[in-house]
């Protein structure tokens, strides 16, 4: 099923930085960028939120600079990916990946927090 997510992921934002730099010349890198991206966050963005909360979960603030640094890596990485590809659009390209990353880590860390053996 993760797979299935994650392929899903792939085609939706692929698609989104594509249509967004349709009149670009290497509009198809960026999409292939932004899908690769997406493909691999899927698979791994639940399994970094619950890492992190275990090492810091004895902190009082765990859970919002567990947020604030998988938030800061859904943003860091798909922008600098986009930076060195020269993508004009950088932005508008991960902007739907990176909030739906946002959410998708503040749902994880209020209902799916468990501690990892």
């Amino acid at each position: 099923m993760k797979f299935i997510s994650a392929f899903g992921a792939f085609l939706i934002y692929g698609s989104w930085s594509g249509w967004v730099n349709r009149s670009e010349p290497l509009f198809l890198r960026f999409a292939l960028i932004q899908g690769a991206y997406a493909f691999c966050s899927t698979l791994f963005l639940h399994l970094l939120v619950q890492k992190l909360y275990w090492r810091w979960q004895e902190k009082p603030a765990a859970k919002a600079v567990v947020w604030f640094v998988s938030s800061s890596c859904a943003i860091a990485i798909p922008a600098s990916l986009h930076y060195l590809a020269e993508n004009p659009a950088i932005a508008w390209s991960i902007a739907p990946g990176a909030v739906a990353s946002m959410v998708y880590a503040a749902f994880v860390l209020r209902f799916d927090v468990r501690e990892l053996a």
